[in-house]
């Protein structure tokens, strides 16, 4: 993206963004919940020119601002603008709509702390949300994908805004001018052709590090809720390795057994145990291997178990680093990766060969590390790239719905064009003939 020159940080007034964005064309709104760390590294991260900060901010952000070079521009107190939006709007429950079983996990500690929302599926979508919905007797209900829907609701919150059913459900809500919000549940490329994130109207974002890859002109500094009661622990006794196999959705399937026998031999060269964690989604026959079936709601207690994560581009890597265990980004195959990890060749390393795997394998294992109970690096690490080592990331979700709701100004998500909608309606037919569905004419979207 086209770095902003300008940063406008704020917690109330969404609104005032509208008139600095007259003065500075260049500009990004952050919303901070003006207590936490996740902020920290701002400006270094970003590099503006001019920081414009709300008043009652200003004080709380005296360290990041002590760059000289800075132009800082203190917003003096106002209130927001009278939302435009029908008062009895906000007495409409939220949407919640998980895609699959990981974004459960995501919101349930959202919803725990709201007392107005609705919890809506898509028979479209077959990816595990129903079943853990019901495993946990969590009630919910499905959307029709008819317009009508979004008049049901006050706003729209999802993890994913560029799947062909999320994304015209986002365009279906806009157009009733009900915003819409994608909650960032993992790292995820950015900037590829599906332009993730980047179709709803307000992006809540895990750390300050994804702001740099988002174009969106503001931005919400969240955290990543499923984190949130994530904490560091001593390593294992018995030294072990977690092998993330997630080939899943066709991305590098052929791949698969030579990646996981250059682990698995690497292991044995070194006599080190291993445990192959095999994502929900991936279809791949491991059974000649020490593997286990892997989901959102046990994979943590595997990587606790462990005392190094290897794998491939995966939300397991910054999970791995919540819990306090290393990872070795394993990239033979080339993978490009649109996310800064920062390996450190401590913590995280990347790793392209059998000799470097082997090498990074061997300083964790038997060069040792500083017990993770007594380690900055997670705790700085957590709350620059995921900003939940706090615990209050579901806290600042609800914050920042809140924000949303009692404001008038609302960004436009991207357009779709006649291509890009001649693609989706493609990717959906596939869909419902791999899911059993049927004809994709049942969809009214």
């Amino acid at each position: 993206m086209e770095r902003a020159e300008t940063i406008y940080i704020f917690k109330n007034n969404i609104d005032a963004f509208m008139a600095w964005k007259r003065e500075y064309s260049r500009i990004l709104g952050i919303w901070w919940d003006g207590e936490s760390s996740i902020i920290d590294g701002f400006t270094e991260w970003l590099k503006p020119k001019t920081i414009i900060v709300e008043e009652e901010l200003h004080n709380l952000l005296r360290k990041e601002l002590t760059n000289t070079s800075l132009q800082i521009i203190v917003q003096q107190h106002q209130p927001p603008t009278k939302a435009s939006r029908l008062p009895s709007s906000l007495d409409l429950p939220i949407c919640v709509f998980p895609s699959n079983d990981t974004h459960v996990y995501l919101f349930n500690p959202v919803i725990n702390q709201m007392n107005n929302y609705k919890i809506c599926t898509s028979k479209f979508i077959r990816e595990g949300a129903r079943e853990i919905l019901i495993e946990q007797g969590t009630p919910f209900t499905y959307l029709q994908h008819r317009k009508k829907d979004a008049s049901l609701y006050n706003t729209l919150v999802s993890a994913n805004d560029w799947g062909p059913v999320e994304k015209f459900t986002h365009k279906e809500f806009q157009k009733l001018g009900v915003p819409t919000i994608c909650l960032q549940e993992s790292v995820i490329d950015f900037g590829d052709h599906l332009a993730r994130m980047e179709w709803c109207n307000f992006p809540f974002i895990q750390g300050i590090v994804t702001a740099r890859y988002l174009p969106s002109k503001i931005l919400f500094l969240t955290g990543n809720p499923r984190y949130e009661a994530l904490s560091p622990s001593s390593f294992p006794s018995n030294k072990h390795v977690l092998i993330n196999s997630n080939f899943t959705y066709g991305l590098y399937e052929d791949i698969r057994i030579n990646w996981i026998e250059d682990i698995v031999q690497t292991c044995a060269e070194l006599g080190i145990d291993y445990l192959i964690s095999q994502h929900p989604r991936d279809s791949g026959d491991l059974s000649s291997y020490n593997v286990t079936d892997s989901h959102a709601g046990v994979v943590h207690d595997m990587i606790r178990a462990s005392s190094v994560l290897i794998s491939r581009f995966s939300s397991l890597i910054h999970e791995s680093i919540a819990l306090g265990r290393p990872v070795i980004f394993f990239n033979p195959h080339g993978e490009i990766m649109n996310y800064d990890f920062e390996p450190d060749g401590v913590h995280i390393f990347v790793s392209k060969t059998r000799e470097q795997l082997r090498n990074a394998l061997n300083s964790i294992i038997h060069n040792g590390l500083e017990d993770p109970l007594h380690d900055p690096f997670y705790k700085t690490y957590g709350m620059r790239h995921y900003g939940a080592t706090d615990g209050k990331a579901s806290l600042r979700v609800v914050n920042a719905l809140r924000t949303v709701q009692q404001a008038s100004y609302q960004p436009e998500g991207r357009p779709i064009t006649g291509l890009q909608l001649r693609m989706d309606l493609a990717r959906l037919r596939f869909r419902l003939f791999r899911t059993g569905l049927g004809s994709s004419k049942v969809i009214k979207i």
